[in-house]
């Protein structure tokens, strides 16, 4: 039988190195209580309440129907010693009518709600199979969902005598290719979840390809990535079950069921989708699975359980634009011209540099490998004409050109008011603060569209939000909630990233698309760096370490954590590697191709043996395994002193020498192998500054005198 290893292929085809998943221990954070808000729409029912239209058992004895519910009964005078079992089957002559579950009238992705209860004196059991089959003797055999008076668990059949058992109630389980078990608890599992005698409890469950997910009563319960069985393994039927025992009464009632996309796996010619989600000012402390006790971002932790934590993962510099443009373009700021704005640390409306046309941005490589490309969110990488977007490499644009602090709110600068564009053209103003809180909607919301629009793919989706920079102001919704606006800026973007994953899962490419979250740089005021030393604008670890979780469902281990260094400027050369584009050959390129370290390949180490930070626009020190010299002599070792509060630089004066050689060979380096920054003739701002008419409203911010505060 054919089995399911999309990693396998994947590997094989693409990066001809193998993946052993089954050495990746879950480590995980926990998940959200269950979808509140998940509505009825799209669902179909399964049962009228009054008929069996659509039912088959081999023993209809067992079953009834009472008070709308189909009831399975045991009594003192009719034992049985057997599990019973009645299909949902809706492909007998005459039931065109009845909803499929699928072309073969089967289940495969999908989500099931229903209300069940069990009646007995007795430690009983009862459940519901699901992508199962009939076995002998009207035996059934498949995944199954078991609960007692104690514990609910969820469990596959793997033959008609025994079970074995995949999730007990509480934990988060990853069977790999080999049949080896991880395992991780899942905290927020309380006594709510327990399963009490006659009362009847609401079922959710969602099956994604090898992910299944069960809520009880609106609370996970337990979760599982099982990436064992057979293709053939993951469609089947649905039965609920009246187990062998003592007398006692099931009942199941509500039972409704919505069809998902099956989800594509990655093969041999297919070109993994790529996201990133690239968060403004957002410190290495300030989501979950890297520590924050404050802001709660469930969709985070979940992404970080079903993939990977990247603890070691840098920026190229602290604040916006070169960060920005080291991103793009895979290179050192310092080497593409864009180490800091014309005349600031980063670029301002109407700035006369923007990131060169002729750089090829991660944009334009996949653009010419068949990719659909979308930025949604801030740029800051110029704003006339040639810098645009839309002009490196991205079919489409919604967002705004440069920071969302550059407006007239920000008074010792002379601002225009704040344009929201798409494409090359102002569509909107932000005029007040109401208009700031909408910004992280708007963007999740043009992102998504374009996901669900390009699902066919291959695409890859640039989301640069404006949160979590200043000014500061949340949607009404996370205002209400957290105690701080930062606080509620940080869970916006949570949801944002749920909306994205959601979105990616729905069109049925979860297993086909990778999604990386960072930070453009360390946390501004209000924000935290965690356990590290320095913020926004430092050449410490906290300016440019960033929080870093990487998503692929299946391919990337789940809940696996990688320490070596990694950096924003490996996507380029890595997303190339993944979709068979080419990486440029005519320049010096400073990313390398991390793709055996986000996959977990057996003993995979960061592919760079020397980092370097900037600050100020300026070169500021560069690390070596777990070395870190500043170019003001100081010495840190990372691996013992991760909040560098110990100078040892004179102890250690043979690393000194080998570090400060990898300075000077650097700015030897950029002196022979840098590139022009772009220069536009006659800059003029998108909008005109407000109460100020004709061309003299348009000129450049930095060509105007500052004002007083």
């Amino acid at each position: 039988m054919k089995r399911f290893t999309t990693v396998s292929r994947l590997m094989a085809a693409v990066l001809l190195m193998s993946f052993v998943s089954g050495q990746n221990a879950v480590r995980a954070e926990p998940t959200a209580t269950g979808p509140a808000e998940s509505s009825n729409e799209g669902f179909v029912s399964l049962f009228d309440g009054k008929t069996f239209k659509g039912w088959y058992a081999a023993d209809m004895s067992w079953w009834s129907i009472t008070d709308g519910a189909i009831t399975g009964t045991i009594t003192k005078e009719k034992p049985c010693r057997k599990n019973q079992y009645i299909f949902y089957e809706p492909h007998e002559p005459g039931d065109a009518d009845l909803p499929l579950y699928d072309a073969k009238g089967q289940m495969a992705d999908f989500e099931l709600k229903l209300t069940h209860r069990i009646i007995s004196p007795n430690g009983v059991n009862g459940g519901f199979q699901y992508r199962s089959e009939h076995y002998k003797d009207g035996d059934c055999k498949g995944y199954q969902i078991d609960n007692n008076t104690k514990t609910p668990w969820l469990a596959r059949m793997y033959d008609e005598f025994g079970r074995h058992t995949l999730a007990w109630r509480g934990e988060r389980t990853r069977y790999d290719e080999a049949g080896k078990r991880h395992v991780t608890k899942i905290e927020t599992v309380g006594e709510k979840a327990h399963f009490a005698l006659e009362q009847w409890h609401e079922y959710h469950l969602i099956c994604r390809g090898t992910q299944m997910t069960l809520y009880i009563d609106g609370q996970l319960v337990a979760e599982v990535f099982d990436e064992q069985p057979s293709a053939a393994d993951l469609s089947g039927l649905f039965a609920p079950q009246l187990h062998s025992g003592p007398p006692m009464v099931v009942q199941f009632k509500n039972i409704l069921y919505k069809s998902l996309p099956v989800s594509k796996p990655a093969t041999a010619i297919s070109q993994p989708n790529f996201v990133v989600i690239f968060i403004d000012d957002m410190g290495y402390g300030d989501i979950e699975p890297f520590g924050s006790k404050q802001n709660k971002t469930p969709n985070l932790s979940r992404m970080a359980d079903e993939g990977m934590k990247l603890t070691s993962f840098y920026v190229a510099a602290p604040v916006c634009t070169p960060s920005r443009a080291a991103l793009m373009t895979g290179c050192y700021p310092l080497r593409v011209g864009l180490s800091k704005g014309s005349g600031h640390g980063v670029l301002f409306p109407g700035d006369v540099h923007g990131l060169h046309p002729d750089e090829i941005t991660i944009a334009e490589t996949l653009r010419a490998a068949g990719y659909a490309t979308g930025c949604f969110g801030k740029w800051h990488l110029g704003d006339q004409p040639q810098f645009l977007p839309t002009e490196q490499g991205f079919d489409v644009y919604y967002g705004i050109p440069y920071s969302n602090d550059m407006w007239p709110g920000l008074k010792r600068w002379q601002f225009p008011d704040l344009p929201i564009m798409q494409g090359t053209k102002v569509v909107d103003l932000v005029q007040d603060m109401d208009a700031q809180a909408t910004l992280c909607r708007r963007f999740t919301e043009q992102a998504t569209a374009f996901i669900r629009e390009h699902k066919e793919g291959p695409f890859f989706v640039y989301v640069p939000h404006a949160f979590v920079h200043g000014p500061r102001l949340a949607s009404p919704r996370f205002m209400a909630e957290g105690k701080t606006v930062e606080q509620a800026q940080v869970e916006e973007v949570d949801w944002s990233v749920g909306e994205i994953l959601e979105a990616v899962r729905e069109a049925g490419v979860a297993e086909n698309t990778l999604v990386l979250f960072t930070s453009d740089n360390g946390p501004a005021g209000g924000l935290s760096s965690g356990p590290l030393r320095g913020r926004k604008g430092s050449g410490y670890e906290g300016g440019h370490r960033e929080p870093t979780l990487a998503w692929w469902p299946g391919v990337i281990p789940a809940g696996s954590v990688c320490d070596e260094l990694a950096t924003a400027m490996d996507l380029l050369p890595t997303f190339a590697k993944l979709a068979g584009a080419d990486v440029p050959d005519d320049r010096v390129i400073d990313g390398r191709d991390i793709a055996p370290l986000l996959l977990a390949a057996p003993g995979a180490k960061t592919p760079h043996d020397r980092f370097f930070y900037q600050q100020g626009g300026m070169l500021r020190a560069v690390r070596s395994g777990p070395w870190k010299l500043f170019v003001s002599g100081e010495l840190y070792n990372l691996d013992a002193d991760l909040a560098e509060s110990t100078n040892v630089a004179a102890a250690n004066p043979d690393v000194v020498a080998r570090l400060g050689k990898m300075l000077s060979d650097f700015k030897a380096d950029l002196a022979e192998n840098s590139r022009q920054v772009g220069v536009a003739k006659n800059p003029r701002t998108l909008v005109p500054r407000p109460g100020v008419d004709g061309e003299a409203g348009y000129r450049p911010t930095l060509s105007l005198p500052r004002q007083s505060k």
